[in-house]
């Protein structure tokens, strides 16, 4: 897969070269990809956490 970076992207990325423990731009773009997933895992258990929450407010509004 071919992937064209845009200047500012390419930037983050020799940034985090220059000040992370990162030894390439492929390492980068893993943990970026590996937070996402992570991030969006996080926010997909809030979400049920608060419906659930909703769900059982909504059971004891209706019981009085």
């Amino acid at each position: 897969m071919n992937i064209t970076l845009s200047p500012e992207q390419m930037q983050l990325i020799e940034a985090q070269l220059a000040q992370g423990p990162f030894s390439s731009a492929s390492e980068v773009i893993t943990k970026a990809l590996q937070t996402l997933a992570q991030t969006q895992k996080h926010y997909s258990d809030w979400e049920e956490q608060v419906r659930e929450s909703v769900e059982q407010a909504e059971a004891e509004l209706f019981k009085g």
